[in-house]
């Protein structure tokens, strides 16, 4: 009796075992699929997704995003601190350590940087100084105007760096929507972030194009849009405690709101740069580059008179190549006179040319002013290239009026032509009719 017992419990245990194991297996193979099913899923979901790639760079980018804003030292430390529409504007977001340009990279311009300093800089990093009074009430609106590349936009960001202050440039794509009043809500989330996120500057280049002189023609959203950016300006007039500045730059100041203008009570000229300035500008551009003994700059830049700093960057851009040139040239001389001594089995100076290639010369007073000789602005070479097809215009208009001129002579010499010929032909009829008369 007990040896059957204890026979049907092992048996009971046994069954007991397989009956987990079957189990056990059972519900891995049910994990294993669900797992497949999963993983197939979303790789099938992203292959049909058409945004797939999309929204990874988005959420790339708001990760990005999120370590900037955290290392601000402001209230907005994370995307859920902002609107939708603030984190949109904050992609634009600058910050001070990621500008690549200070006071230094500006070359001139002394007294512009000075005023701007003591306008915007010093409000920004000492403002305790200006709270004594309504009249030291920071300025809210700086307008830089001037000529193509006289380093307008070089300016504000080195102004910002210098203020520590965020940088947020303006352009229509980052105010402008397709979505009826979305224009007006992304203007109030630009401003309502710079006052989180301040200090902040509010850079808008080319502002004439974005602010335009209102007219008659203007469609509706643009002409709200302009009024809601100037509502939520004057709020920052209206608040001395704000550091939030606007700045804007162009080189047709004419053509801006006078609206616009208004709220820009300080405005600086940033000119074509004198002989002295230029000298600047070349020492802070070739300020990396290894000269030769003696490099004269005042000669250079007596020479270029005219030129924006854009333009002398280029010069000496194309210059700095020469020395390259002529090292690329001599060594394929070399590496060809080994390759003929090397079939006459003496060694190769290959080597010898890899190690010339190395040695590129000093940059010489020459090749910048060689390169003045072949570099044209652009801004000259289309304003000579207008000339050139208005000559050409009034040269075919003068054609054209001369043929017209030739072909009327000839149409009234036809004319005059067949009004003799048909009064020589009555006249003969007369005669010959008086000829025939008794």
């Amino acid at each position: 009796m007990s040896s059957n017992g204890g026979s049907s419990s092992n048996g009971g245990n046994g069954r007991l075992g397989l009956t987990l194991d079957a189990i056990f297996g059972e519900l891995l193979a049910a994990a294993l699929s669900l797992a497949v099913v999963i993983i197939g899923g979303n790789f099938l979901k992203n292959k049909l997704d058409p945004l797939h790639e999309q929204k990874k760079a988005l959420r790339k980018k708001r990760q990005e995003l999120s370590q900037r804003l955290r290392k601000l030292n402001s209230k907005a430390y994370d995307l859920d601190d902002l609107t939708s529409l603030e984190a949109v504007v904050a992609q634009e977001l600058v910050l001070p350590d990621q500008l690549d340009a200070d006071f230094t990279a500006v070359g001139g311009l002394k007294e512009i940087k000075e005023s701007l300093e003591e306008t915007v800089l010093l409000p920004l990093l000492r403002p305790e100084l200006f709270s004594s009074s309504f009249l030291l009430s920071p300025t809210k609106g700086v307008l830089l105007y001037g000529p193509p590349g006289t380093g307008k936009t070089l300016l504000v960001k080195a102004l910002a760096k210098a203020s520590r202050a965020s940088f947020i440039p303006i352009s229509p794509s980052t105010i402008l929507s397709k979505w009826v009043g979305e224009t007006n809500q992304l203007v109030h989330a630009i401003f309502s972030l710079a006052y989180k996120i301040q200090p902040c500057i509010l850079f808008i280049d080319e502002i004439d194009s974005l602010f335009r002189e209102r007219s008659a023609y203007d469609h509706e959203a643009y002409r709200d849009m302009k009024a809601e950016f100037m509502s939520l300006w004057d709020g920052l007039l209206s608040d001395p405690n704000a550091a939030v500045i606007v700045v804007g730059a162009t080189n047709r100041p004419w053509d801006i709101d006078a609206a616009i203008l208004r709220r820009m009570p300080r405005s600086f000229l940033v000119d074509y740069p004198t002989t002295s300035e230029r000298k600047e500008i070349l020492q802070v551009i070739l300020s990396e580059i290894v000269l030769e003994q003696g490099f004269d700059f005042d000669r250079i830049a007596e020479e270029t008179p005219g030129l924006t700093g854009s333009d002398l960057k280029e010069i000496c851009r194309v210059a700095a190549y020469q020395p390259i040139r002529e090292a690329l040239q001599k060594e394929k001389k070399l590496l060809a006179n080994g390759k003929k001594q090397q079939e006459q089995g003496i060694s190769s100076f290959a080597n010898l040319a890899n190690e010339y290639s190395r040695t590129i010369r000093p940059l010489r007073t020459r090749d910048v002013l060689n390169a003045k000789e072949t570099v044209v602005p652009t801004i000259w070479k289309s304003n000579s290239y207008r000339e050139h097809c208005e000559k050409q215009y009034e040269a075919s208009l003068a054609r054209d009026n001369q043929d017209e001129i030739v072909s009327t002579f000839l149409n009234r010499l036809v004319s005059q032509m067949h009004i003799l010929d048909s009064n020589n032909n009555n006249e003969a009829k007369v005669n010959k009719h008086n000829e025939s008369s008794p």
